[in-house]
């Protein structure tokens, strides 16, 4: 068996709901987009809580806007999201896709390169309402993918330690031979917690410098 790396989908392979803000400059103004952005931080809480499936997209949006003078309602600002989650970020498909070597660190390596691709999960917090969107725009990363974890279906998110011992258990997995990618420091905290290798990156530019820094190798670019 190759080892599984868990890889999180928004803002590592598409863009979800960060990054709006620059739509909304662009259709609204960058006052507007500032508001935006402070808003967005003011309801961290409820957003989670609608990641966890405890709540319906639109009644997220009822709240956010329903402080503030918007020039825009809910079914605006839901266009501008899947406008958002229809963009792929540059690179991280392609480097993903490319692996050919681990990192001897994983257990499932016998302190060997293995060579092989290894068995890609994707593990999301996400909103349930979107998920036939998503696979509609995204039909090559649901099949690269071999296994999709939702957090509304799991009622916890990553950030919590508990959603990893339950994703573990339920699956008879070896914390030991896997590996987490995320650019969010608290998910890979909570992750490490379960004794699962982790690797934390700042962008999708940094992420294929840190995987050679691992150990992992990629095919040759055709010239």
């Amino acid at each position: 068996m190759l080892p599984i790396i868990f890889t999180d989908l928004s803002e590592v392979l598409i863009h979800g709901v960060f990054g709006i803000e620059e739509r909304i400059e662009h259709y609204y103004g960058d006052s507007v987009a500032m508001k935006f952005a402070k808003r967005k931080d003011e309801l961290r809480k409820p957003f989670r809580e609608l990641m966890r499936g405890c709540m319906t997209e639109d009644q997220f949006w009822d709240l956010f806007l329903s402080r503030g003078n918007w020039p825009f309602g809910v079914q605006e600002i839901k266009k501008l999201f899947s406008a958002n989650l229809a963009e792929e970020i540059p690179g991280t498909f392609e480097t993903y896709s490319s692996i050919t070597k681990y990192p001897a660190s994983l257990k499932n390596s016998n302190k060997k390169r293995i060579d092989g691709r290894p068995e890609f999960w994707l593990i999301s917090d996400h909103i349930k309402e979107r998920e036939e969107e998503l696979l509609s725009l995204h039909p090559e990363i649901f099949q690269f993918c071999s296994r999709h974890i939702w957090s509304y279906d799991e009622v916890a998110i990553k950030k919590d330690p508990a959603f990893f011992h339950r994703l573990v258990k339920k699956n008879n997995l070896d914390p030991g031979e896997i590996l987490f990618i995320d650019d969010d420091i608290d998910n890979i905290t909570a992750a490490s917690e379960v004794g699962i290798h982790t690797l934390w990156f700042r962008n999708y530019l940094h992420m294929k410098y840190v995987l050679r820094r691992q150990g992992f190798g990629f095919t040759k670019p055709e010239s």
